[in-house]
């Protein structure tokens, strides 16, 4: 009887809509409290002391590496932020690959973090981790950088 066929199909619905957030709810707060202690880990190592040895200070683009604070790939341009000697944040966009500024900084405390970002590891204040993944708050800086799953591990450790 066709008079039943709009309920019979508003009960399938609501019968199938459940199950489906529940696991979507369960999947989401499974990967935020994943990366909450991923964070909370990271964030308890940058309290400790650094005991990595003191590297000479080198330049990129005429710009200390130590004042370096992010790399952003932009195709075959990089746009770089960094601090300037007033302690105000500048960006430098420059023609070269997001590859190309990893070897340039080999040796420095600049490292990849997500497949379009570099991250000067020595600037890096708090990792915040969601269901989405890990982001990190830099020193005098207000861009939120993101962690991919690939290179959370580099900043464990």
């Amino acid at each position: 009887n066709w008079e039943f066929f709009p309920q019979m199909i508003y009960s399938t619905f609501m019968i199938g809509i459940i199950p489906l957030l529940s696991i979507g709810a369960w999947t989401l707060l499974k990967g935020e409290k994943k990366y909450q202690t991923i964070a909370e880990e990271i964030n308890q190592n940058r309290a400790a002391p650094n005991t990595r040895n003191a590297e000479v200070a080198t330049t990129l683009f005429d710009i200390p590496t130590d004042r370096i604070r992010y790399v952003e790939a932009l195709q075959n341009y990089s746009k770089i932020g960094y601090i300037t000697p007033q302690g105000a944040i500048k960006e430098k966009i420059e023609r070269i690959t997001l590859k190309d500024v990893l070897s340039e900084a080999e040796g420095s405390p600049i490292v990849k973090c997500h497949r379009s970002y570099l991250v000067n590891r020595d600037a890096v204040i708090t990792a915040n981790g969601n269901a989405q993944g890990l982001l990190l708050s830099l020193a005098d800086c207000d861009k939120v950088i993101p962690v991919s799953r690939t290179w959370v591990p580099e900043f464990r450790g």
